[in-house]
């Protein structure tokens, strides 16, 4: 529950006063470059876009990823329907969210044995000669088009993953042969276009393909993840992913294509979330420190997955076998209601944009408790040694962000770190400082508190398993 605690009524307990909300802005006015939002499977219908569009102009997002759907594009050989495509583009323009077009999937015309007829997987290249002169000349078709429009087109969704390449196992040799069909092709029909590829499931397969040239292709490499713990082995795998690009490519910009969770367990389509419970609050939570880890690790881009839930139609992937529908939505299907996760994004997006820079400042919390046996018995101390601190600034103005990192699918109470120091920065010091709830979004003015030496002292401080923020009341400010 949030805000649930176990050191008497919140937020008296704390000191803490509500005096306010986050104050959302919309994605025209947004400069939150770093997040983005998944709007994909419209080449398959899984979901109604005309809802969404509106809802998610409101959010501050200021990119989407979508599909170029090949097969909805090209039902009859060399004959091009864009216009639905079109209207993805020009709504989501109009609301100020801009397109990254992932150049995706196959086409049952030239895959003959395409499982379903959206051909999800069904690389060209695995079919022949005629299949890839199609596949040049519908990319040559979509990337001229939209090119006055849109900047960035990606090759290929998980080509790593069998349930989106075949027929056969996998092939990264395959995969960099389309890549370079593919990248020839954009950057003749748009020399100043970006291309992203990879959006590799598995970092061991980006490694490979950057030995093999992926670079020399590309200008950003993009990579997918699954965990019900967002923190598990992210750090890691962005070092790994750094380091190779150090080496192979430097040039390279990193995003983080594609990574969700269900806002429910029941029914939902992948077969791995029956392992697991889930909520909106753990959704929510889960989201919140998603992009509170991938910021931590210097990501240039989140894209979350999915903007809607897919109940249209069940969900199908290169097996051809429809499954059930999808619930990662920040909004509900029907109607794009927005879920508490919706609210988390429109928070982040308010606040992590072009002014917050990331910079190494003092934070010491609980320092009281560990330090003091009595008020941090052994047990307790991996609590208050887990504890996650991230300092940047905002405006100049010192920011901090700091949770527990625990099992999102217990409901964990709030706890309290005592005696905590914080550093302020050079020409702006804290003077009313502030608590941010992330998820509600709520803002709490702190009545016990010392400054001393460009130094905020606070008695005690709330820890929830999802990220709360410290800065000054004017850092919140545009």
């Amino acid at each position: 529950m949030l805000f649930d605690t176990n050191q008497g009524p919140f937020p008296p307990a704390f000191g803490l006063e509500a005096t306010g909300r986050l104050a959302p802005v919309n994605s025209i006015q947004s400069t939150a470059q770093r997040l983005s939002i998944g709007f994909e499977t419209l080449d398959r219908e899984l979901f109604d876009p005309d809802e969404c569009y509106e809802v998610l102009g409101q959010s501050g997002v200021k990119w989407a990823r979508c599909q170029s759907g090949w097969s909805r594009c090209e039902r009859k050989a060399g004959q091009y329907d864009f216009h639905w495509l079109d209207q993805v583009m020009e709504r989501f323009l109009a609301v100020g969210i801009t397109p990254w077009l992932s150049l995706t999937f196959g086409n049952a015309l030239y895959s003959p044995d395409a499982r379903h007829a959206s051909a999800v997987g069904c690389p060209p290249v695995c079919y022949g000669d005629s299949a890839v002169s199609a596949w040049e000349n519908f990319v040559r078709a979509v990337v001229s088009r939209y090119r006055d429009r849109i900047t960035h087109f990606e090759i290929w969704n998980e080509p790593d993953n069998g349930q989106f390449w075949g027929p056969g196992k996998p092939s990264l040799e395959e995969y960099m042969k389309l890549v370079r069909i593919t990248s020839a092709v954009i950057r003749s029909a748009a020399p100043r276009a970006k291309i992203i590829a990879g959006a590799f499931s598995n970092p061991l397969s980006a490694i490979q393909c950057l030995k093999l040239g992926l670079g020399q292709e590309c200008d950003i490499l993009s990579y997918h993840t699954y965990t019900m713990f967002p923190e598990l082995y992210s750090a890691n795998t962005v070092a790994y992913l750094r380091e190779a690009i150090e080496t192979y490519a430097p040039h390279l910009k990193l995003w983080h294509g594609e990574s969700g969770c269900p806002s429910e367990s029941k029914d939902h389509y992948d077969e791995w979330l029956r392992l697991y419970r889930s909520s909106q609050e753990i959704q929510a939570k889960w989201l919140a420190r998603r992009i509170a880890t991938d910021f931590r690790n210097e990501v240039d881009l989140f894209s979350y997955y999915h903007a809607s839930d897919l109940t249209l139609h069940p969900y199908v992937n290169g097996t051809g076998i429809p499954t059930k529908v999808g619930r990662m939505g920040i909004l509900q299907a029907p109607g794009a209601v927005p879920k508490l996760s919706y609210r988390v994004l429109q928070h982040f997006c308010a606040m992590f944009d072009s002014s917050l820079e990331k910079r190494a400042l003092m934070a010491h919390l609980g320092e009281e408790d560990i330090q003091d046996p009595c008020r941090a018995p052994l047990q307790a101390r991996d609590f208050f040694t887990g504890v996650i601190a991230d300092s940047y600034t905002r405006n100049g103005w010192p920011f901090y962000l700091y949770y527990y990192p625990g099992d999102l699918q217990r409901s964990e109470t709030v706890s309290a770190l005592n005696g905590n120091k914080i550093q302020a920065c050079a020409g702006k010091t804290i003077s009313a400082p502030v608590l941010v709830d992330t998820v509600s979004g709520t803002i709490y003015q702190f009545r016990d508190f010392e400054l001393s030496n460009s130094v905020l002292y606070l008695r005690s401080i709330p820890v929830t398993d999802y990220p709360l923020i410290i800065t000054d009341r004017q850092a919140l400010e545009r």
